[in-house]
């Protein structure tokens, strides 16, 4: 009967080295050099979602005045709506 040996379990570094980790990174677009890249991206991203929440804030503000307008209407006082 042969007895068979298992390989140590590895983690951490020496399983990213084993199946060299920074490579794959790289072929995927994750490598170092594409560090600045990505951190453009990120702040293009942050920026554009800054201000599509300003867009819905004046586009809520807009829609809460001029209910506020029509209900006076209704109620019989002059506004002037602008």
């Amino acid at each position: 009967m042969v007895l068979k040996r298992y390989q140590d379990a590895k983690a951490g570094y020496q399983l990213a080295k084993s199946f060299n980790a920074e490579k794959y990174l790289k072929k995927v677009g994750l490598g170092k050099e594409d560090y600045y890249f990505w951190k453009q991206i990120g702040k293009a991203l942050k920026e554009l979602q800054k201000k599509k929440l300003e867009q819905e804030a004046q586009k809520l503000w807009v829609r809460m005045k001029n209910e506020v307008v029509s209900e006076l209407q209704e109620k019989g006082y002059v506004v002037d709506a602008e």
